[in-house]
């Protein structure tokens, strides 16, 4: 009983009516005081680490584990890293570094991003570039461009370059892993250089600077690591000699493994595949090429083989090809899940007028390589076995079938266990991935009902990936048993319904 008594009165209220213990550490880590309660108990124990009455290193701890979990209010979090940020002492400063390295590159706090920007900017911490970097290229925080705090962190800490040539230098120095963990700087120094490439992507669209900046890059010679000059190296011959650059971090990704494949099986292929995508591109000329994305390539490729005429057609005469095929075919629109109405159009006519050259004969070859009679066969096989399976939804790819090189082939890639999130959505294996470099698209299926039309279409999770990839996407959707809908979809948001296709013994 005394026992009791005397916890219920370490937890009762104080006399000045709050509910602290006294301890303010303790009463820090206490989830059922209020914002404003451990907010005074934070700063009540920073004073007395810089008093020299509270040991340093286990208040930093404490801080830490807060400001890292999520189930601290953002308030709290950006007090807490302000305190520690604000820490002079050496060792405190270098752990602060650290922290905001781990932190900022996919903080979803504005308040906190905020907090480490400036007090970044104010300490000259050039090292946080990377981070800084990779946090300006989540486009998920709000604001303006220009009034994002990466920017300002950015231009403060290197004043005499422009923001372009911060991504850039970025992008051929990731700097070193903040881990520290040997076994993880190669995927580390991945990311880092692919966030900074979606970045630049992003500060040149119109492909101005980068040309430039890789050409600066190759001449320097050995002032570069091998693996900066190489890529270097390579995005500039892609540019001059396919006119195309990756324009997202998971489409330079895409670039790399075409280029140097991790499957050393894939290196032959892959190197006969690119020279031949070269001779398509190079016989065109300017206008056709302008806006060229690696997805066009293979349908150029394509065609320079085995439909010249398609590849010799201007824009208007693909653009009729199109409208003629397209015309009089059943066709179904979206009308559940739409999150954004005005993303819904899905006929040639809604996007003609963006629609480019190599967009258009893309869609002319796709159309074809859907409906061929053994791919067709095939997708209704893979679309029987996807509607027999609950925990997913299954997908693939179609490629240039070696045996009949003329042709397309449909690859099913089933999701692996630990990406499978129910019956409504598909993700793209590794796999998938790894073996989709000359794919003519990526597909899935939406046939969890034989009668699925109001779900025709892509979902806005399926536009978002397709605008990450950079790749050309095709959703089959089931209009009855033995009839699928076909929607195109590309990372601009263009949608286009191809209309329908029918099991070839129905």
């Amino acid at each position: 009983m005394l026992l009791v008594a005397g916890l219920l009165g370490a937890c009762s209220s104080t006399p000045d009516g709050s509910r602290t213990s006294g301890d303010p550490l303790l009463d820090l880590r206490n989830p059922a005081l209020t914002t404003e309660e451990r907010s005074r108990s934070a700063s009540i124990a920073w004073g007395e680490v810089e008093a020299g009455v509270r040991a340093r290193e286990r208040t930093r701890a404490t801080f830490k584990d807060l400001a890292w979990s999520r189930q601290t209010a953002p308030l709290l979090r950006a007090q807490l890293v302000d305190h520690l940020m604000s820490d002079t002492d050496p060792d405190g400063a270098r752990d602060s570094l650290r922290l905001a390295q781990l932190m900022l590159p996919r903080e979803p706090s504005p308040r906190v991003a905020a907090v480490i920007c400036h007090l970044a900017a104010a300490r000259g911490w050039t090292d946080l570039t990377p981070a800084l970097v990779r946090s300006l290229g989540d486009d998920r925080l709000p604001g303006a461009f220009e009034d994002r705090p990466e920017v300002f962190a950015l231009r403060s800490l290197h004043p005499e370059r422009s923001l372009e040539e911060v991504v850039f230098g970025v992008f051929l120095d990731p700097g070193e892993d903040p881990t520290g963990r040997e076994a993880a700087v190669l995927r580390w120094t991945d990311r880092v250089r692919q966030d900074a490439w979606g970045l630049l992507a992003r500060l040149d669209e119109d492909r101005s600077l980068r040309p430039g900046f890789l050409r600066d890059a190759v001449a320097s010679g050995g002032a570069l690591e091998p693996e900066s000059q190489e890529l270097a190296r390579d995005l500039l011959d892609a540019w001059e000699s396919h006119r195309v650059l990756p324009e997202t971090a998971m489409e330079l990704e895409w670039f790399r493994s075409i280029l140097r494949p991790t499957l050393p099986e894939l290196a032959e292929a892959n190197g006969g595949w690119w020279r031949q995508c070269a001779e398509a591109v190079r016989a065109q000329p300017d206008v056709r090429t302008e806006g060229l994305r690696l997805r066009h390539l293979e349908p150029m490729r394509w065609a320079s083989l085995h439909e010249p005429a398609l590849l010799r057609a201007d824009r208007a005469s693909l653009l009729a090809t199109l409208r003629a095929r397209l015309d009089g075919r059943d066709t179904n629109t979206r009308t559940k899940e739409i999150g954004n109405a005005s993303r819904r159009k899905e006929r040639l006519r809604d996007w003609e007028d963006s629609l480019t050259w190599a967009d258009l004969l893309t869609i002319v070859v796709v159309d074809a390589a859907v409906r061929e009679r053994g791919a067709v066969a095939t997708l209704f096989q893979h679309a029987e076995l996807d509607r027999d399976d609950r925990t997913t939804e299954y997908g693939g790819t179609l490629e240039p079938d070696p045996s009949s090189p003329e042709r397309y082939r449909v690859l099913l890639f089933r999701p692996r266990q630990a990406q499978r999130q129910g019956d409504n959505a598909f993700v793209a294996s590794d796999d998938m991935l790894r073996f989709s470099d000359r794919a003519l698209v990526h597909h899935h299926f939406q046939v969890q009902r034989s009668h699925n039309e109001a779900f025709a279409g892509p979902s806005l999770a399926d536009l978002a990936y397709c605008e990450r990839s950079g790749r050309t996407c095709v959703v089959f959707t089931s209009i009855a048993r033995d009839r699928l809908g076909v929607d195109i979809y590309q990372p601009d948001g263009a949608v286009i319904d191809l209309g329908e296709i029918e099991r070839p013994d129905a």
